[in-house]
């Protein structure tokens, strides 16, 4: 676990670092990627309730088919 937190920081650090010297300001990095992780999790939100709308449109196809 510590060994996590320590290759995390590092990874930060060289992040960091190599926008700096690409003359990126790591605050619109943060932003940039927030808004992706935000977009990536609106995704599969969308695909998750698309499964369970299929799912439950099977179980009632399979529940009217039985009766």
């Amino acid at each position: 676990m510590e060994q996590d937190a320590e290759r995390s920081v590092k990874n930060e650090s060289s992040t960091v670092i190599t926008l700096r010297s690409l003359g990126v300001d790591e605050r619109d990095y943060t932003r940039v990627t927030r808004g992706m992780a935000r977009e990536r999790g609106s995704v599969a939100e969308r695909e998750a309730e698309q499964h369970k709308a299929m799912n439950e449109e099977s179980e009632r196809q399979i529940t009217s088919t039985s009766l």
